[in-house]
């Protein structure tokens, strides 16, 4: 069973924070994340599926601010992928977080496609808004950004 929607971000920000607090160095249970959860062997979570959350859930007002709470009033410190969400793809990746992005969003093809700018890409979108069948799809076309 999944967590709804509003919190697929939440949850996956958490398990990044845990996994890497608890890598086993200070007398912790180290807990990895893994394509194949294993709880015998400390491996929770599917991790491309927490990617993904993370990248289509970003941190809410909410959960920027519980993040100061914590740190100032329990913790002390701070869940640093709620800070910088792109952490977590530069850290289980290894890649940038734009990188990771684009390759969640673009085909192999595309990205390679020198033809594609951000001035041809642009004009593209411009022309392709203005057409009368389009108006349902202007607010995700408006959202996208464009490699340049």
């Amino acid at each position: 069973m999944e967590p709804r929607d509003a919190d697929k971000g939440f949850v996956a920000r958490a398990c990044f924070y845990m996994s890497t607090c608890y890598d086993g160095t200070t007398g912790t249970t180290n807990l990895f994340l893994a394509e194949t959860p294993n709880t015998t062997a400390n491996m929770f979570a599917k991790l491309s599926t927490l990617l993904a959350w993370n990248r289509k859930f970003p941190p809410t007002v909410y959960e920027r601010t519980r993040n100061s709470v914590i740190n100032a009033t329990y913790q002390h410190n701070r869940n640093p992928f709620i800070d910088n969400p792109d952490y977590a793809d530069m850290i289980f990746l290894g890649v940038d977080g734009f990188a990771a992005w684009e390759n969640d969003h673009f085909s192999a093809a595309e990205l390679s496609n020198s033809a594609v700018t951000g001035a041809t890409a642009a004009r593209w979108v411009m022309e392709f808004l203005t057409l009368p069948s389009t108006r349902s799809v202007t607010t995700r076309m408006c959202s996208m950004t464009v490699r340049s």
